[in-house]
């Protein structure tokens, strides 16, 4: 259908994966899950058509984004607390300039 992804991971496979990858790849694969609800007849089918409910399933999959890259910048032996404290700040500038 030409999309990057061949396949949706079951949550099995996803364990590894951060959340907000497994958001970006439910947003992505969001045309071909819908088909896969519709043809087997589910009724969560019906989120997919809804673009409010797909409005908010890719900015939640931002959110998470950027959660997760705070994350990753907290960890490490050489972070401090005040290394942590600018890196909160600087996030939350920069969510607040999105909204």
């Amino acid at each position: 259908m030409g999309s990057d992804h061949q396949n949706l991971l079951f949550h099995s496979e996803v364990r590894w994966l951060s959340r907000d990858e497994a958001l970006k790849r439910l947003h992505e694969l969001r045309r071909e899950v819908e088909l896969f609800l519709i043809d087997k007849k589910s009724d969560l089918s019906h989120y997919f058509q809804d673009k409010k409910w797909v409005a908010r399933l890719a900015y939640l999959s931002d959110i998470f984004s950027y959660i997760n890259e705070l994350n990753l910048k907290l960890q490490g032996p050489d972070t401090t607390i005040f290394n942590a404290w600018k890196k909160i700040e600087s996030l939350k500038k920069k969510t607040l300039t999105l909204v």
